[in-house]
């Protein structure tokens, strides 16, 4: 396998990028061991080229040491920031002119960490540049117009996790079965998005199969833009 430009690893080497200036800016209130977090991440990056130029097929890199070494380096940085309900803790402790910052730090936190723990399955779906971020099935949970831009909705999706999606498919309802492409948080008009829902043809794909969370099986055509904003961001 070509690791070397595969965009999966490329991708995760965004990730660590993104997550060492956030673990280095974060402005989180609270007992947490930044120094701690920052070590493991210094050792993800340092990890990385082995995985990169490796060669290895992905079921022999699923099991080599420095796949492991990944896995656990993200578990330090999640033991580090306090464990599972690090965000909760974090946003509940954060003084209201602090909230947007907390939330948009503990985003980014999330995706980069996501990108990185789930690196060896993604490397099992071949080289296309769709799968560089996590594809998940999830369902709309409610659904609001934006407050400041009448084409676009602000969505909460279960993804195994409640995130926020802002899209401007204006058709999108509660109960929708969509897949999501974990993309970088960006703002919308004052508004974080943590993903994009797939779509092909007349809009975004509302009647996805497969269990809440798990990957989705999906046509081609259905993730170009997913392959046009990873290909942006690994542009950047």
């Amino acid at each position: 396998m070509d690791t070397a430009s595969s965009p999966q690893i490329r991708m995760a080497e965004v990730a660590v990028e993104k997550l060492l200036k956030t673990l280095e800016s974060a402005k989180f209130r609270g007992n947490w061991d930044r120094k701690g977090a920052i070590s493991a991440a210094k050792e993800i990056a340092r990890r990385l080229p082995e995985i990169k130029y490796s060669y290895m097929e992905p079921g022999e890199l699923r099991e080599s040491e420095a796949m492991r070494a990944l896995k656990e380096g993200c578990m330090k940085i999640l033991q580090s920031l306090g464990g599972r309900e690090w965000q909760r803790e974090f946003l509940s402790r954060a003084a209201r002119e602090e909230r947007r910052s907390v939330e948009e730090a503990a985003a980014r936190i999330r995706w980069a960490l996501n990108v990185l723990y789930n690196l060896d399955a993604r490397l099992t779906l071949g080289d296309d540049p769709a799968y560089a971020v996590d594809i998940r099935v999830g369902e709309v949970m409610s659904v609001h117009r934006h407050p400041d831009a009448d084409r676009l909705l602000i969505c909460n999706v279960n993804v195994g996790r409640a995130i926020t999606v802002v899209t401007n498919d204006l058709s999108v309802r509660e109960g929708d079965r969509v897949a999501v492409a974990l993309l970088p948080p960006a703002e919308f008009r004052g508004v974080l998005s943590e993903g994009m829902f797939v779509g092909a043809g007349e809009g975004v794909m509302k009647n996805v199969d497969g269990e809440i969370g798990t990957a989705p099986r999906l046509e081609a055509d259905a993730l170009q833009e997913v392959r046009n904003q990873v290909m942006r961001v690994l542009r950047e």
